[in-house]
């Protein structure tokens, strides 16, 4: 990871997506990742990463879940943060 960047290689391909944020679940003693890719960042994926340097994507359920609730947060907080003007 360099500059909230991530890099895979699929099929010889390097794919790069950049990290939305992190977090630490204490109960599973996880890390997650929510990346997106920059030609498509309303598709956000879920990453689980481990201390050496690895990573698997998330498919159950019961996590993607509550991670969604988490991001839905996290959106909800940053549009809180856009000042409108007054008109």
């Amino acid at each position: 990871m360099q500059d909230n960047t991530i890099k895979f290689f699929v099929n010889g391909e390097e794919l790069e997506y950049k990290i939305l944020f992190t977090y630490h679940h204490d109960e599973r003693n996880a890390d997650y990742m929510f990346i997106y890719n920059e030609e498509n960042p309303e598709d956000v994926l879920l990453f689980q990463y481990f201390d050496d340097n690895t990573c698997e994507q998330v498919e159950d359920e019961e996590i993607l879940a509550e991670a969604q609730e988490l991001l839905d947060t996290y959106e909800e907080e940053k549009l809180a943060e856009v000042e409108v003007p007054e008109v």
